[in-house]
């Protein structure tokens, strides 16, 4: 008797706890998982610098120039969509977007059955690239008499600012320069006689858009590891960042805040060498890595491509 009135109480207390808990939301909230942490950006539209413009009307190339800032501007949009950490506003499109949020608006009040317009994500930061210089150059070269032979060379540099909307100041600044070179054949001009399909070029202008977006990446969300089992580790750098199969990053273990003395400014965390990784594999949202140097690797490490001492990624 003593033992089914002891189980009614218990069962009664389990339902008790389990009301108050359904009925306190700061307990629900409490054991919820927390929301990830993703900024709101401003992209400003690519801008080309007033000397890299006048050079290219001088060289005849202000075609090539305009083709490349408005690939750059497409393509540094969706490399930062690619890399999940951001919630984008499209600069150059604003005033249409905040037009047609208007007229929603409108329409929200005038019919009551119209759904209602919530308010617009609030930005933090406007992120501006700035094509800073561009060559595209073709050089004769000797072969010995065995033919003309010319090589192109199309080098892009670009500059990306963020600012800090509320207060207006220079938050960071990012810098990225890509180029290459290629033999073109019997003709030292081709490189003027390219067409809107010129792969070279939109490759190339792709490739520092995407670099322009990692760096912008690493500013916010530096790569880290996120789990290590054995000599292998997780980095959260998945398809459509700079990571691929092969390369090589640094890992750091980080310490505690360096700041300005006169200023109080954060500068950065003390960081110590923990180790290397290769790449091994690149999923969607994650890439996968071997430890080829473990000095302490561990779960939280910041992570940074490998340079050779000519700054070349390896």
């Amino acid at each position: 008797m003593k033992s089914k009135r002891a189980t009614l109480l218990v069962c009664a207390g389990l339902l008790a706890g389990a009301v108050a808990l359904q009925a306190s939301p700061a307990l629900a909230a409490a054991d919820a998982p927390a929301a990830p942490k993703i900024e709101t950006l401003v992209i400003g539209k690519v801008k080309v610098g007033d000397s890299v413009t006048q050079a290219a009307a001088t060289e005849g190339r202000t075609n090539k120039l305009n083709r490349v800032s408005e690939a750059m501007d497409t393509q540094f949009r969706a490399a930062l969509g690619g890399s999940r950490k951001f919630k984008l506003i499209a600069g150059s499109d604003l005033g249409e977007i905040m037009n047609q949020h208007k007229t929603d608006a409108l329409k929200s009040k005038a019919d009551p059955n119209a759904p209602v317009v919530g308010e617009m994500t609030a930005a933090k930061y406007v992120v501006v690239p700035t094509i800073d210089d561009f060559q595209d150059d073709a050089q004769k070269l000797d072969q010995g008499g065995n033919g003309d032979m010319s090589a192109r060379k199309i080098r892009i540099s670009v500059v990306v600012t963020i600012y800090n909307i509320n207060t207006g100041e220079v938050f960071e600044t990012v810098n990225t320069q890509v180029s290459d070179r290629k033999a073109t054949g019997d003709n030292p001009d081709v490189h003027e006689t390219g067409d809107s399909k010129d792969e070279m070029l939109l490759t190339l202008t792709k490739k520092a858009a995407e670099d322009s977006a990692n760096r912008v990446v690493d500013v916010f969300f530096p790569a880290k590891v996120i789990s290590k089992i054995d000599k292998t580790v997780q980095i959260n750098r998945g398809d459509g960042t700079s990571i691929a199969v092969g390369q090589i990053w640094d890992v750091f273990a980080q310490g505690e805040e360096i700041k300005d003395p006169d200023t109080g400014e954060v500068l950065g965390k003390q960081e110590v060498p923990a180790g290397k990784v290769r790449i091994t594999a690149v999923y969607p949202k994650y890439s996968t890595a071997e430890i080829v140097e473990d000095i302490s690797v561990d779960k939280g490490n910041v992570l940074r491509l490998h340079v050779d001492k000519t700054g070349a990624p390896k």
